[in-house]
């Protein structure tokens, strides 16, 4: 069913965890200019969106024979992916745990009964302030590096 040399192929593009849909608009020397699709559940919205045509530049690492009108798949590149995940999910879980640990002493220092409620409360307060820094993080250090073309989709079978 598959050839030899598209395995490995396949295995790299199994390690794209969110891929956008784009048309190809223009070549470029360092890889092309594409117009994003709409995803399948904007076809029923009303709303218009901000992605809605948005044209951007992306690498084409694998070298695909891109052309003007090819259907690509794109992707962050992995290492991108892990130190996002890593500030969006880690960072607040981190945050959230040491403010179960940190509502024992500031219960202490306010002569607490309530030491749950504290402890709610802590978890609550650095989940939702680790949540803002991250926020703010990324408004301020936008990721890093263009997307990559990580899959050209065949328009024989669409």
């Amino acid at each position: 069913m598959f050839q030899e040399n598209e395995e490995p192929e396949r295995q790299k593009i199994s390690m794209a965890f969110f891929r956008q849909k784009a048309l190809v608009t223009q070549i470029t020397e360092t890889g092309a200019s594409v117009m994003l699709l709409q995803k399948d559940a904007c076809a029923t919205c009303s709303a218009s969106c901000a992605k809605a045509e948005k044209k951007i530049e992306v690498k084409n690492p694998h070298k695909y024979p891109l052309k003007v009108g090819s259907l690509v798949y794109l992707s962050s590149s992995p290492s991108t992916q892990i130190v996002q995940g890593i500030i969006s999910l880690l960072f607040p879980f981190l945050s959230a745990l040491s403010g179960f640990f940190c509502a024992s002493p500031i219960a202490r220092a306010l002569h607490s009964e309530h030491k749950d409620s504290v402890q709610a409360v802590c978890v609550l307060l650095f989940l939702f302030l680790s949540s803002f820094i991250v926020m703010i993080y990324s408004r301020l250090h936008p990721q890093q590096g263009m997307p990559e073309v990580c899959q050209m989709i065949d328009q024989n079978s669409i």
